[in-house]
Formats: structure tokens, sequence, C-alpha cells
């Protein structure tokens, strides 16, 4: 079941990036083999972050005007632990789900992983966004998310 919902979460989000590309940028090492150019290979994963931040916490939920029959349950969102994870993967393009505040995403991508990273999210009037968290030192976004 949940190798079905990371499948899915993958499938959702090239459905709905499916109009932006991230290109990556002119690697800044290449190594050459008989006059060949080896491309550099980056990280790609997926994360299901769960009401970030939010999980577990009925009054932060609450400030975001989300009021649900049946919350989450579970451990609230370790935010240090996730993105130490992160960067010890080194992972250079995470497709995210279930963003509730893509403001504390954004700031703790760039406390923890560093000021290169950036987010982009796909349009959405509901209460969780999903995007992309990414490196702009290796990839260059070229167009905006469409819907």
């Amino acid at each position: 079941m949940k190798f079905q919902k990371i499948i899915l979460s993958i499938f959702t989000l090239l459905l709905i990036f499916s109009c932006a590309t991230i290109k990556p940028h002119q690697p800044k090492v290449i190594y050459e083999l008989n006059t060949q150019t080896i491309p550099v290979e980056i990280r790609v994963g997926s994360f299901n972050m769960e009401w970030f931040p939010c999980k577990d916490d009925g009054e932060m939920m609450k400030q975001y005007n989300i009021n649900l029959r049946r919350p989450p349950q579970g451990n609230a969102t370790d935010i240090p632990a996730m993105f130490h994870m992160l960067k010890k993967l080194d992972i250079k393009l995470l497709g995210v789900v279930e963003i509730v505040d893509p403001v504390i995403l954004d700031t703790s991508a760039k406390e923890y992983l560093g000021e290169s990273y950036k987010t982009i999210y796909a349009p959405s009037n509901g209460s969780q966004k999903v995007g992309f968290i990414y490196d702009s030192s290796v990839l260059e976004l070229i167009g905006q998310p469409e819907v």
C-alpha cells in the first residue's frame, strides 16, 4: 500500500509539473574518457511530508484554518532531522507533497541545505501544496508549473 502511494505521488507530480521543465546546468566538473563527455549524475527523490509542518498538532492546523474530522496520526515533523537526512542523501531534486506552509519549507531548505536550494509549487487553492525542492547550483528552472 505504501509503495502504491509513493508511485501515485510520483505520477501526480509528473502530471502536475508536465509543463514545468528543470534542466541541469552545465556540470562544473566533466570527465573525459576517449574524448567522450560523461554527464554528472544527480540524485532525485520524492517525499510525502504529511501535513508539513503541522502533523499531529491540532492547534497549529487551526492556525491554517484546517479542521479535519479525522486529524492525521503519528509524530509531528522533526524539521532538523528531516533536512539532516536529505543533506546526507545529497538529493538535488526532491518532489514534495502535502505542504501546508511553503514559507517554512522554503526557509528550512535554505537553512539546512544551503542558499542554493529553491522551491517551486504547483498552483493550488487547497490547504496542501505539491512541488519540488531543488539545488539551483545544479539545476535550472526554465518554466513555471501550470495545472
